[in-house]
């Protein structure tokens, strides 16, 4: 039996008697699936905002990040938000932010960032 993607698109089973005819997905596609390809599809515009060393830009993905995204147990947007005020505002506030954020996120995907751009000036 095929189930239905959100797209509407059939679903194809594993079966070699399912029909493997015209679009489908190989499994279905939850609304899971579409809420981790927006996070995904928001941290890499951050990163490219990173990379312009663009800290307002930042600042309005983070603020996108938390109201479509309210759970964020990695703390990537607090990373996210530091790095964008180390930008900013360089100086005694944002760096004692980086210190903070470093040394209790230790296995943050964001950690080298704040690294290298708040405690090391890249």
């Amino acid at each position: 039996m095929l189930a239905a993607a959100i797209d509407d698109l059939p679903v194809i089973g594993p079966s070699p008697d399912d029909r493997h005819e015209g679009p489908a997905h190989p499994h279905p596609i939850t609304q899971r699936h579409v809420e981790i390809q927006h996070e995904n599809g928001l941290i890499g515009l951050l990163n490219d905002a990173m990379s312009a060393r663009n800290g307002a830009r930042m600042r309005e993905l983070v603020h996108e990040y938390r109201r479509t995204h309210p759970g964020d147990p990695n703390h990537l947007q607090d990373g996210y938000e530091i790095i964008a005020n180390c930008l900013d505002a360089p100086g005694e506030a944002s760096r004692a932010a980086a210190d903070g954020y470093y040394a209790e996120h230790r296995a943050s995907t964001v950690r080298r960032f704040v690294r290298r751009i708040c405690l090391e000036g890249g």
